[in-house]
């Protein structure tokens, strides 16, 4: 698929998995050693859990530019805010450029029974705003680092 969209745009395409997608975003990126990658965004980035954490992968691989998105109020148990300093080390470590956009606010309904079935996991209310700061990180623009309502 990456070799496609390089042919296709003749561009790297950034990698992108939210929550248990990060998971795939950043084996993909470790596996493939950032080859045809241009940067990897990781939302509500995977950091603990029976299904592993994006910081399992090898240390110091990703040199690619790496965003990490988080709600503050994020209640998925896989997710929590308060691992999200020790993912951006794991990636500091190797990148020479690691963002992150801290998310608070918006919906935080419980619509089901599990801990990311909560609107906050994925930025409902906010989406939007915190849309167009990742096109703006992509633009290498200067983007919104707080979102908030």
């Amino acid at each position: 698929v990456i070799t496609y969209l390089n042919q296709r745009y003749q561009k790297d395409p950034y990698l992108h998995g939210h929550c248990l997608s990060s998971l795939s975003a950043a084996s993909v990126a470790t596996k493939l050693n950032n080859k045809g990658i241009k940067g990897l965004i990781l939302s509500s980035p995977r950091s603990r859990g029976r299904h592993g954490a994006v910081t399992d992968y090898t240390k110091d691989v990703i040199k690619l530019p790496v965003l990490l998105i988080q709600h503050a109020k994020d209640p998925c148990k896989g997710t929590p805010y308060r691992n999200l300093e020790k993912v951006r080390q794991f990636y500091e470590s190797s990148s020479q450029k690691v963002d992150v956009i801290i998310v608070s606010g918006g919906d935080t309904t419980q619509v089901g029974p599990k801990s990311c079935e909560n609107r906050a996991h994925s930025f409902h209310g906010l989406q939007k705003e915190t849309a167009s700061a990742v096109v703006r990180w992509i633009q290498g623009e200067d983007f919104q680092s707080q979102i908030s309502d």
